[in-house]
């Protein structure tokens, strides 16, 4: 029984940092594609991050320009 709780606890895991780069890697392209100008809503579609989410992404470039 312990090795089959030991294999779930990893697979959980691993899931949960495949996720969480995965999400990463989507912050971070639509970081390059606010940078060259694209739209928010264009933005999102791409990378499946909500507008919100995008906008306030977007904010934070702005300020960092600034």
């Amino acid at each position: 029984m312990r090795v089959l709780e030991d294999s779930t606890a990893v697979r959980v895991l691993g899931e949960w940092f495949s996720t969480e780069g995965k999400k990463q890697e989507k912050i971070e392209i639509a970081e390059k594609l606010l940078r060259r100008g694209r739209d928010i809503h264009e933005v999102a579609e791409d990378t499946g991050l909500s507008v919100s989410k995008v906008s306030e992404m977007q904010a934070e470039l702005q300020s960092r320009a600034v």
